[in-house]
């Protein structure tokens, strides 16, 4: 008696496994739902705290506190691209870093050793593509390439090649290089490194901020 149970149950089994051949692991092969991150967003806004290196009128190089503003736009994400990959970024972005430079010889606020202070300033004005993928569920990974509009309210205070003798304010534009790397903590704010690389007929300028950024 039990041999024939035994046997009916194995042929329900089979029987079973036959009419669903990929019933092993319904899931495996399914990417899980993802509830939407700040890199899922179309247009992000962000700011930022790190340092600007540069060349000051002593002629070492040194490093100051930085500031700034940072707003990108993926356009895969603005725009109908159903047979685009989710992870993909390609858009613009633009923003802002400030800096108060001092005198050479001020220390990384800017202020001078006796506790006073100048007025020399420097603002940079990003206009850059990024591309980028997010290389894991949260981490986004992004490069961007473009034109960095470089302001110096007093421009002998920071060498780049031009305009160094003025004691007045001077604009100038220099080719820009940077990456991200960033991690979306929840699904509406995101952590991230950034680093920039701004090159100028002299003293190349260098920034490296860490950032906070949420999804508009």
């Amino acid at each position: 008696m039990n041999k024939y149970l035994i046997a009916l149950i194995m042929v329900s089994l089979g029987s079973t496994a036959y009419a669903n051949p990929d019933r092993n692991d319904m899931t495996s092969g399914r990417s899980e739902a993802r509830a939407p991150t700040v890199t899922d967003k179309s247009v992000n806004l962000g700011g930022n705290l790190g340092t600007l290196g540069y060349g000051d009128a002593n002629s070492h190089y040194t490093a100051r506190g930085a500031a700034g503003v940072t707003v990108g736009w993926d356009a895969t994400k603005s725009f109908d691209m159903k047979s685009t990959d989710p992870d993909l970024i390609l858009g613009l972005e633009t923003g802002f870093t400030y800096s108060h430079l001092g005198a050479a010889g001020s220390n990384y606020f800017g202020t001078s050793p006796g506790g006073g202070s100048t007025g020399a300033n420097a603002l940079v004005i990003p206009a850059n593509i990024q591309a980028g993928y997010r290389v894991a569920d949260r981490v986004p990974v992004v490069g961007s390439a473009g034109v960095a509009v470089l302001y110096r309210s007093q421009a002998d205070q920071m060498l780049v090649g031009r305009n160094d003798a003025q004691t007045t304010h001077s604009w100038d534009a220099f080719p820009d290089l940077g990456l991200k790397v960033g991690w979306d903590v929840g699904k509406g704010f995101q952590l991230s490194l950034r680093g920039d690389y701004i090159g100028t007929p002299r003293d190349d300028l260098f920034t490296a901020t860490v950032g906070g950024a949420v999804g508009l």
